[in-house]
């Protein structure tokens, strides 16, 4: 386990160091950023659990209403699309277990 201090750091581009593909632990502890009025600003995870899997669409829509067809979690379609909009850039080559960043923002700065 792993714990590390962002005290420190003025924004949220921390990343884990890469582990040749083990899952290492790892807490980030950062200060209350206070807002305007002084209060600590409200921290929001926008990712619907820790570890979710990027899901894309494969083929539009026809109009006849044939359904796409979904590479990944289906569930996670709208939220990769809004993780994308956001900077996050997916694999060149995309498979059903591309995982997902975590989305977080605040009052203060946003996403």
């Amino acid at each position: 386990q792993q714990l590390k201090d962002c005290a420190n750091i003025n924004n949220s581009n921390t990343a884990a160091p890469q582990n040749k593909n083990k899952i290492r632990p790892m807490i980030s502890v950062f200060s209350p950023k206070p807002n305007f009025e002084g209060m600590s600003s409200r921290v929001r995870i926008w990712n619907h659990s820790l570890i979710g899997y990027a899901g894309y669409t494969t083929k539009e829509q026809k109009e006849d209403g044939t359904p796409f067809q979904v590479m990944g979690d289906a569930q996670n379609l709208e939220f990769t699309a809004l993780c994308v909009k956001y900077g996050w850039t997916p694999p060149q080559e995309k498979s059903d277990f591309d995982v997902l960043p975590l989305l977080i923002s605040d009052d203060t700065t946003g996403h």
